[in-house]
């Protein structure tokens, strides 16, 4: 049987603008470009295959590197190649940013082959088992128009009344897209702004409507204990990284009703075994970036359901390729079972040909198709493209 050999590869990297400042306790002035890399692997029969990354200087060259060492490959091959390159921690001393890159390009090399085959991407998975994914709505933590500094920002949330923009922000994005979830980042200053938050979204929403409330391990243990007990009247769906690292979790599960989450303190498999062992979250968020893959998600979402654990999406600024192997992972994997995140809300336009992908009714449907069911297309990429490498 003829193989399928790894030729080359053409490689874009991305600057793309937000339509609002998207602040979190990380990023208090508020983030408003993106850089993404998009990857194309040419393949020895004509097939392209697409995947999606991190854009910053230090994972585009990482994944320039992959690709051409991948040249000449067996599509079909991928193990070796991840033994090699991204076992538990990541050879080449890059570390995150090493997994960031080669869980774009393994993704990408997951396309080839399925288009080879001329199959949907979850069939390589073990089969979709539903077609229409249900997705939470992403909002940062206040609802402003452009960057503020840290000092308008205390500002803005000392005035109680500023609460009812928050309010009227997930109006909008409900009766848009129907979310059944509800995701808010804290900004990491203020807890009774927080309790303010969200005790008025479970007012406005009522009791149906899932809320989780993401502090990206702003607080100390303390803090987020207080936190914690005045928010378990509101029966959040969980708490996400409420402090940073594994023992901090462990300390606020044992001690709160609220299920906690993460996808900061557990985002590798040497930290999976720990976590569990420490009883430090009820549900873990995992993406093929921090994951390295598509495989080691395949490999967490194992571990996850033999220890009884939930899993969700944690959304690391896909743009539409990336959405779509999230779509097609959720697809195929039911211990996925919390609406996924996604941002795509924020960007201006898509970077996929035909129209873009919109939450509709709450959910996001499978995309048709071999592989992901969608291709990047030229003239978009171009609007953003500040660089391009081609490989063989």
């Amino acid at each position: 049987m003829t193989r399928l050999v790894i030729e080359g590869a053409t490689i874009t990297r991305l600057r793309v603008p937000l339509v609002k400042p998207y602040i979190s306790s990380q990023v208090r002035r508020g983030r408003d470009l993106i850089e993404r890399t998009v990857i194309a692997l040419h393949g020895s029969d004509g097939t392209t295959g697409y995947g999606e990354t991190v854009g910053t200087a230090a994972v585009f060259a990482i994944v320039r590197d992959l690709c051409q060492r991948l040249r000449g490959h067996d599509a079909f091959a991928m193990g070796r190649f991840r033994r090699a390159w991204a076992p538990l921690t990541f050879s080449n001393m890059d570390g995150r940013n090493g997994f960031i890159a080669f869980g774009g390009v393994e993704a990408a090399c997951h396309d080839l082959v399925a288009r080879h085959l001329g199959v949907p991407l979850a069939d390589l998975l073990g089969g979709a088992q539903r077609t229409s994914i249900p997705c939470a709505g992403l909002m940062g933590a206040l609802p402003v128009d452009e960057p503020m500094a840290e000092g308008e920002m205390a500002a803005f949330i000392a005035d109680p009344g500023n609460v009812a923009a928050v309010v009227a922000e997930a109006e909008g994005l409900v009766a848009e897209s129907g979310y059944p979830s509800l995701k808010i980042k804290s900004v990491g200053l203020d807890q009774g702004w927080d309790l303010a938050v969200m005790t008025a979204l479970r007012e406005r929403f009522g009791p149906a409507m899932g809320l989780r409330l993401d502090v990206n391990g702003a607080f100390s243990v303390a803090q987020a204990l207080r936190l914690g007990r005045a928010l378990e009247p509101l029966d959040l769906e969980y708490l996400e990284d409420p402090v940073s690292g594994i023992e901090g979790l462990a300390r606020l599960r044992r001690d709160l009703r609220t299920p906690i989450a993460t996808n900061m303190a557990i985002i590798n498999m040497d930290q999976l075994p720990v976590g569990i062992r420490m009883g430090a979250a009820d549900v873990i968020l995992g993406d093929i970036f921090h994951w390295g893959g598509i495989r080691n998600f395949c490999d967490l979402a194992a571990v996850a359901r033999a220890f009884e654990l939930s899993m969700g999406m944690h959304s690391f600024w896909e743009m539409g390729i990336a959405t779509a192997f999230n779509l097609h992972l959720a697809a195929a994997l039911p211990v996925v079972d919390h609406p996924i995140d996604g941002i795509l809300w924020l960007y201006p336009d898509d970077i996929t040909k035909g129209p873009r992908l919109r939450v509709a009714d709450g959910v996001l449907p499978l995309p048709d198709g071999p592989g992901i069911g969608v291709e990047p297309d030229p003239a978009k990429l171009g609007r953003w493209s500040v660089a391009e490498v081609k490989v063989g």
